[in-house]
């Protein structure tokens, strides 16, 4: 009975340590819902002025760019992008975000 016991926590110990598309249990790779609700919720704070004037307008906006950023970007990168220079953010996300920025714009002037 014990090395049964023994050999299915092992086995279980082996399955939850080992990169696989079955978990999502401490995979700095992936978006969560929550991340992606996060990244939608801060864009929206951060284009306080526009949502207060154009909230659905900067609400789809905001959707486009976390839509854009979680295809383009894992996690990790996004997070490690956080840590760097400002020009150097703009550099990486700007190119992902410009089409997102352009609807915005042309829908509120």
């Amino acid at each position: 009975m014990i090395p049964i016991a023994a050999f299915l926590i092992i086995r279980g110990i082996y399955v939850l340590s080992t990169p696989s598309d079955r978990y999502e249990i401490g995979s700095p790779n992936r978006w969560s819902q929550q991340n992606k609700e996060i990244l939608t919720e801060n864009c929206m704070r951060d284009a306080e002025h526009k949502a207060a004037n154009y909230s659905t307008e900067t609400r789809a906006y905001c959707e486009c760019t976390t839509e854009n950023i979680v295809k383009s970007l894992t996690l990790e990168e996004y997070l490690a992008n956080t840590n760097e220079p400002v020009e150097t953010q703009k550099e990486l996300i700007m190119p992902l975000i410009q089409g997102c920025l352009d609807e915005l714009n042309r829908t509120t002037n």
